[in-house]
């Protein structure tokens, strides 16, 4: 039977000759699929090379390697090279590099698409070399890959938008192959590059002598961010003086870092999460990092600042030959670090400065809605309104002395201050301070009944509860005490209080209150977790409960 072609999705594949005259009524007759391997096209390569713009190179599952697996190239033609069944099926080994751009001016259209190249290497982008050329990289892994100088997995050098979206580089590295430096041991990035839902993890940058920097990535140039990253355990350090590294997990300027993890980096001297000039940090955790000398956390080399709605605890500054200061943050000379609804807070540094080290010339930091713990700030400081200055109540934090790690817990407990509602000051327009919602019930408070005979309060509550029946709250005071002011809410999961059952005095004795699955407004609230936090006599009790339908 004659053949022809048909649409996969958003691609053509060999159908009967009877769907044709349809097909072809709707789609662009020069979007033509070549399958790889096949006859005539044997190799990857042979199929780029055959294609035509707009065409589709579709590569099946399997591994390659060798001649025509290696160094591939575009040619200068928006191509979209697919693989049919995902990046851990279909595998490149290359014998040097795996894919390069090289002043060929392929532009967004350009697509690879579902591979994993493994054991790429080079002088510069071991996995991946794109000069002047922006293609679209998708789901793709590029692991073990090693670049003597930049970019150990991708390099890229480029002056318009570049996307590169749900990737996972692990495991590459730059330097160390008698080279006085490397830089991006993940990834190199020089110019408006975009990382979406990407994951950078196990990275390094080792160097002969002077410093490399970003472990994970390095990032220069305007218009560079990070979306809903996970940055973990990568490393940078000069081995014969190990306080030199900077950036361990992401070094450079970005613009904009947001929704991001980072945890567990090291960033030798300066930088263990960040080592940063100018950036927007939004909504990010940045947990277990360590420096040697500056800026566990975040180490701001001058330049302006703002961590907003994001949680930097457990980073840890030691061991150095210099300052050891900022456990969580250091700015350097000239910089201004604006901290917004944010949470600083069980962050360490052996000489000073454990959530913030505003060390450098005419440096300052600046809070607003934030819980730090003054008692760890050093240097030129600003507090505006609505900060907080006692224990965030963290869930499960871990110690800063086990850093790099990617161990704890961050979320909130759901009496934490830094919860809507929960604000010690009563300061409501700070909403959330901190990236993480509520994770556990009352911290340090156990779920069932409890003997201590000092708690001034008990809650007796059935759980799970079903919407439309009644949930009986008793509270027993568990010792003779005079009335005392009770306060008594439901919470949803977020920490938002959707009820007040009670506020008043509470004479001795049981007391019973009732809920019926409604908000302070009488309407019904939508099946979950809930809390119910009861505060009297200077005690606070929580229990938690599921609500059904």
């Amino acid at each position: 039977m004659e053949e022809t072609r048909r649409l996969i999705p958003g691609y053509w594949k060999i159908v009967p000759a009877l769907a044709a005259v349809a097909l072809l009524s709707i789609l662009p007759a020069q979007a033509t699929v070549l399958d790889v391997p096949s006859d005539p096209y044997p190799t990857i390569q042979a199929g780029l090379d055959a294609a035509q713009p707009g065409d589709t190179v579709l590569v099946a599952a399997g591994t390659y390697h060798g001649e025509g697996n290696s160094n591939l190239e575009f040619g200068g033609k928006d191509i979209v090279l697919l693989s049919e069944s995902g990046a851990e099926q279909t595998v490149i080994e290359p014998e040097g590099r795996g894919f390069t751009f090289y002043e060929s001016g392929e532009t967004s259209a350009a697509v690879i698409d579902g591979f994993t190249v493994r054991y790429g290497y080079g002088q510069e982008g071991g996995g991946m070399l794109c000069e002047d050329a922006s293609p679209t990289v998708r789901d793709c892994v590029f692991e073990m890959c090693s670049a003597y100088n930049r970019g150990g997995g991708i390099k890229v050098r480029t002056e318009v938008p570049m996307e590169i979206t749900g990737c996972t580089v692990r495991n590459c590295w730059a330097g160390g192959w008698d080279q006085d430096t490397g830089y991006g041991g993940g990834l190199y990035l020089w110019g408006p590059v975009t990382l979406k839902e990407c994951r950078i993890a196990g990275n390094h940058v080792q160097s002969s002598s002077y410093p490399g920097e970003g472990g994970g990535a390095y990032m220069f140039g305007p218009g560079g961010s990070l979306t809903d990253c996970v940055i973990e355990n990568n490393s940078v350090d000069v081995p014969e003086w190990d306080f030199f590294g900077r950036g361990g997990g992401i070094a450079g300027n970005p613009d904009t870092i947001v929704r991001c993890r980072i945890t567990g980096n090291y960033g030798g001297g300066e930088g263990g999460g960040l080592l940063i000039s100018h950036a927007e940090i939004v909504e990010c955790l940045i947990a277990g990092n360590l420096a040697r000398n500056r800026g566990a956390g975040i180490a701001s080399n001058g330049g302006d600042v703002t961590i907003r709605s994001s949680t930097i605890a457990s980073n840890l500054t030691t061991g150095g030959d210099e300052d050891r200061v900022g456990g969580g943050v250091w700015v350097g000379d000239g910089g201004a670090v604006h901290v917004v609804r944010s949470i600083l807070w069980g962050n360490c540094a052996e000489a000073g400065g454990d959530q913030i080290s505003a060390s450098g010339f005419l440096a300052s930091a600046h809070f607003y809605c934030s819980a730090v713990d003054t008692a760890g700030v050093a240097g030129e400081a600003v507090y505006g309104q609505g900060n907080i200055f006692v224990d965030p109540l963290f869930c499960d934090p871990g110690p800063c002395d086990e850093a790099p790690t990617l161990a704890g817990d961050f979320t909130l407990s759901s009496d934490s201050p830094c919860l809507p509602g929960n604000h010690p000051d009563g300061f409501q327009e700070c909403g959330l301070v901190g990236s993480l919602p509520v994770g556990c019930p009352v911290t340090g408070l156990p779920e069932g009944p409890r003997d201590d005979r000092s708690a001034a309060i008990s809650l007796e509550i059935p759980n799970p509860f079903r919407s439309g029946s009644k949930l009986t709250v008793t509270v027993v005071p568990r010792r003779e005490e005079r009335s005392e002011m009770l306060s008594l809410r439901i919470h949803d999961a977020s920490g938002r209080a959707v009820r007040s059952l009670y506020r008043g005095e509470l004479p001795s004795g049981p007391r019973s209150f009732t809920w019926e699955g409604t908000d302070d407004r009488g309407r019904p609230v939508a099946a979950g977790i809930y809390f119910v936090r009861a505060d009297f006599a200077g005690r606070t009790e929580g229990r938690s409960f599921l609500l059904v339908p």
